[in-house]
């Protein structure tokens, strides 16, 4: 298949998608385009050891969606008595020749820039290539089967409104967090605020779409067309992809391997996971994965922070009480709804006894004094005792606490 045929195709050539639609070998091509799109999606994000399963992603939701929207479709527009096999391949692989469009995912934004700035440059990515892909593959489906580009458009946006509806409902994932490359940000509030827009955005769209497909009634009926010849399948192609593929996972997936290593550590074996990230530099670590406490985890809480700092040894780099006072300080500006104030106490208890940690004490003295009122009269155990004793001390004598004799 011609390189040429396939870039005047991503851009809506008609010409291009005439030939494409009646090639048998444009399914083994967007096959390719597919799973180098799935490494190109998660070659900087997730570690190939840990969860390579992440990696077929693209592919399995590819054939979901084709089965989908190529069932609605074929009951809508197509005759009964044309082979619905044929017809789902000729659109399966219409539907795969878009993937080359998923290479803009694989840019490393987030060795270039700071973490919020990725996180709105991939957001950004996510919106141009998938309004691209929307729009081209309506021009597909209305040049290939015969119908107004319009009502392609609202069918394809109609669907996809449903499906992020759907997912949002009922999984605990975004998938916006998921297709843009930013499951592991820490940026909450930016992507709090993105999923809020695009799931109410979805909601009103949705409607308007499922209403204006159905204004002028139905349609005629037409067919996908029967494939008419193959082109020859160019090795060069699939190496030139495949050698590409390889060189973006060899080039990030060691410094991927050890934040999974190091996340699964913290979570099973705190004192082995802080011994080591101890062992390393910041620099060792995938800048797409926060470091603990952080982690994988989207929802900021204490108690990995309160773990790592039970395990916290005056040999251990002071890098590493830095990233937890951070985590701490970002979790208190968040002023949190929920927050125990034994978690609160303990937590206190075991900050390390530097500047720092009594500068982040200082920055938020009114939040910690109003919480650690409720603490007044507390009996637990006689080490629940001592650290509460710990903690009112150190806020004692940093004056965020009046001074009261301590029995």
């Amino acid at each position: 298949m011609p390189l040429s045929r396939i870039l005047r195709y991503l851009i809506g050539d008609a010409d291009a998608i005439h030939a494409m639609a009646r090639d048998k070998s444009a399914i083994k091509y967007g096959l390719l385009f597919v799973l180098f799109a799935g490494v190109a999606r998660e070659y900087d994000q997730e570690s190939l050891f840990y969860r390579p399963g992440l990696f077929l992603a693209p592919l399995i939701a590819s054939i979901i969606l084709a089965l989908m929207h190529f069932g609605y479709l074929r009951v809508k527009y197509r005759p009964k008595d044309v082979n619905g096999l044929s017809g789902f391949r000729c659109y399966l692989g219409l539907f795969w020749m878009t993937a080359p469009l998923a290479m803009f995912y694989a840019l490393p934004v987030e060795y270039f820039f700071d973490a919020l700035t990725a996180l709105k440059i991939n957001t950004a990515l996510l919106a141009i290539v998938a309004s691209w892909r929307v729009i081209l593959y309506a021009r597909v489906m209305s040049i290939t089967l015969k119908q107004p580009f319009w009502l392609m458009l609202c069918e394809i946006l109609w669907g996809g409104c449903v499906l992020v509806l759907v997912i949002g409902a009922l999984f605990s994932f975004s998938l916006t967090d998921v297709m843009g490359g930013s499951v592991h940000s820490q940026e909450t509030a930016f992507k709090s605020n993105t999923l809020s827009l695009t799931t109410e955005v979805s909601f009103w769209l949705g409607w308007v779409m499922f209403a204006v497909q159905f204004k002028k009634g139905n349609r005629p009926r037409t067919a996908f067309p029967p494939p008419e010849q193959a082109s020859p399948f160019r090795f060069s192609i699939a190496m030139a992809l495949f050698l590409l593929a390889t060189s973006m996972l060899l080039l990030r997936q060691p410094s991927l391997y050890r934040s999974a290593e190091l996340n699964y550590l913290i979570r099973t074996d705190t004192e082995k996971g802080m011994d080591f990230m101890a062992a390393h530099s910041p620099q060792d670590f995938a800048r797409t994965w926060p470091l603990p406490p952080a982690g994988r985890s989207q929802r900021i809480n204490l108690f990995e922070a309160v773990q790592m700092l039970e395990q916290l040894k005056p040999h251990h780099p002071a890098w590493i009480s830095e990233e937890i006072l951070d985590y701490v300080d970002r979790y208190l500006d968040g002023t949190p709804r929920f927050l125990h104030p034994w978690q609160l106490t303990e937590l206190i208890a075991l900050l390390p006894k530097t500047s720092a940690a009594d500068k982040l004490l200082n920055r938020h003295s009114e939040f910690i004094r109003n919480h650690f009122s409720m603490m007044d009269g507390y009996s637990g155990s006689a080490e629940e005792d001592a650290l509460y004793m710990e903690a009112k001390t150190r806020l004692q004598q940093l004056e965020i606490l009046e001074q009261i004799e301590v029995e």
